[in-house]
């Protein structure tokens, strides 16, 4: 009977370790992923606003923009700019803070936005895919730039910065053409001090005087500059270089090192003339005329050598 008694309090003993274990199993696993921080409900989106965000991701039919809410904002490849977009990271990259315009709010809360902020840029840019989607002149790709063809290279115009990226600025210029859009490399950009990246100088919507850099009609390829004129002026049309043939590299760095495009080289040495054809009483008269002459030299070593090794010849 005391060894019975003595058991009982190892068994109630037992009950409090029972007891401790349970908060723990109350405790809910922590969350691998990192919570989304929503600073901007969907009650107070509003369509045709424009809204600051950061790009997530890019995709071959788009990126993705967070603008706060709770679902990424999608923009098509086809409102990255107002030209064809062949590489999306050419424009934008995981990371890059953006302004975007919010297209539509579909009733799934899907998001739609576009980067071209400008509405009148845009409805000409809507109005030539659809030309292109009809059957128009314009090849896919290619951007009407035949207004700046003719301008002086020396001459500033006003224009206004729509994109910016590290590498650079698309700028268009409303004067000429609403509904285009040309490229600034960061090195075109005036300033004092070196500039890494365009967004350190530039800001999307800023007023910007440029001129004229490289104007290509057949390509559509259209840049500026934002410095000063200091090579030659060019006689001819812009496009018209009579430098076709050279490779696109070694135009480019020719344009770097004259601020003016290539220059006027010759145009490219065509093929030789092709031999006119002989007839066959030509051609065996030549060969008659070779079989004398051999025969002669023929016939003197022949001579000079036949007394001393007894040597006949005979040629038919």
């Amino acid at each position: 009977e005391p060894v019975a008694e003595a058991a009982e309090p190892v068994a109630e003993a037992a009950e409090p370790v029972a007891e401790a274990a349970a908060p723990a199993a109350e405790e809910k696993p922590k969350g691998k992923g990192r919570k989304r921080e929503i600073t901007l409900p969907a009650a107070d989106l509003a369509v045709d606003t424009e809204y600051t965000g950061k790009v997530t991701s890019t995709v071959k039919y788009g990126a993705f923009v967070n603008i706060g809410t709770e679902r990424d904002v999608l923009v098509h490849v086809s409102e990255i700019s107002n030209e064809y977009v062949k590489e999306i990271t050419d424009y934008v990259s995981n990371g890059d803070e953006v302004t975007l315009k919010l297209l539509s709010i579909g009733e799934d809360g899907k998001l739609q936005g576009t980067f071209i902020l400008d509405n009148e840029v845009r409805a000409a840019w809507q109005e030539a895919k659809n030309e292109r989607k009809k059957g128009g002149r314009r090849e896919r790709g290619t951007k009407d730039v035949s207004g700046f063809a003719d301008l002086d290279i020396r001459e500033f115009m006003d224009g206004k910065v729509e994109k910016v990226v590290d590498a650079g600025a698309f700028v268009s210029v409303p004067s000429i053409a609403p509904g285009t859009w040309g490229w600034i490399h960061v090195s075109q950009i005036d300033s004092e001090d070196y500039v890494e990246k365009a967004a350190d100088v530039l800001t999307q919507g800023q007023d910007l005087k440029v001129r004229v850099y490289k104007c290509e009609v057949e390509t559509g390829n259209l840049v500026f500059s934002n410095k000063e004129f200091t090579g030659r002026a060019r006689r001819g049309p812009r496009q018209q270089d009579g430098n076709e043939h050279l490779p696109a590299a070694m135009r480019e760095a020719l344009s770097a090192v004259t601020d003016d495009g290539p220059s006027n080289f010759p145009p490219p040495r065509g093929p030789r003339a092709p031999r006119r054809p002989r007839d066959d009483a030509a051609k065996e008269e030549e060969t008659e005329e070779v079989v004398q002459d051999w025969q002669k030299e023929f016939d003197s070593w022949q001579s000079e050598n036949a007394e001393e090794d007894n040597i006949s010849f005979s040629f038919e």
